[in-house]
């Protein structure tokens, strides 16, 4: 009795005491990368950063990804796929970068947005509501580098965020939008040919203002040349 006593209390010390999958933000993708046979491109001068995991959290291959791309981007970064003669893999940027990097697009109507921390692109089109009024509602809810895209010509909305924004963003879209109206649709081409109209009325409101001071200038010149 004894003996099995001394058992259990070493695995329950070890056990308690484990040491975590990684602290180092790189050896993280190091050890990601052999769990899960991915490819990985990173300056290692750059990539700087740790996180801290509880003893019972295991990485597994399941969710090595999902825990990588959480890591990343507490500290700060991002992983966007890259094509190589080696085969697929990830080139890891900041996130303060993203803006300039081309990342994965998703159509939502079509493909599921991925649970992913990683920073993506998703578009989708909206049926009632005016894309502008989400874009200037939503952009309190972006991330700190996400960004919004306004396609006024078609009501569609570009989102360049993490995937677990983008699909919160787009479930809150969707769960606004709705199907118009015969008067509604009316109504809103009315409002655009009242926009028009009036486009054309500045237009040329400007035009005559601007024939009117070329006369005045050329008057002033003649003025001048007299004297």
């Amino acid at each position: 009795m004894k003996s099995i006593g001394l058992i259990s209390l070493f695995l329950l010390s070890t056990s308690i005491y484990a040491k975590p999958f990684c602290h180092k933000l790189s050896d993280c993708v190091q050890k990601v990368s052999k769990l899960t046979d991915k490819k990985y491109i990173y300056d290692a001068k750059d990539l700087k950063g740790t996180i801290n995991i509880t003893n019972n959290y295991k990485v597994t291959k399941e969710n090595a990804d999902l825990f990588l791309s959480a890591a990343l981007n507490k500290n700060g970064y991002t992983r966007v796929p890259f094509k190589t003669g080696l085969g697929d893999g990830y080139e890891i940027v900041e996130n303060r970068d993203i803006r300039y990097t081309a990342t994965p697009m998703f159509h939502a109507e079509k493909e599921a947005i991925p649970h992913t921390y990683d920073y993506i692109m998703v578009t989708f089109k909206l049926k009632g509501v005016s894309s502008t009024e989400i874009t200037r509602s939503f952009r309190p809810f972006m991330s700190r580098y996400g960004r919004l895209i306004d396609i006024k010509a078609n009501n569609t909305i570009i989102i360049q965020d993490t995937g677990v924004n983008a699909k919160r963003l787009y479930d809150l879209a969707k769960g606004m939008d709705y199907e118009p109206t015969e008067e509604q649709l009316e109504q809103r081409k009315e409002r655009e040919e009242e926009k028009r109209e009036l486009e054309k009325l500045k237009a040329k409101n400007c035009s005559y203002l601007s024939e009117e001071l070329s006369s005045i200038s050329r008057k002033i010149d003649q003025l001048k040349s007299k004297h």
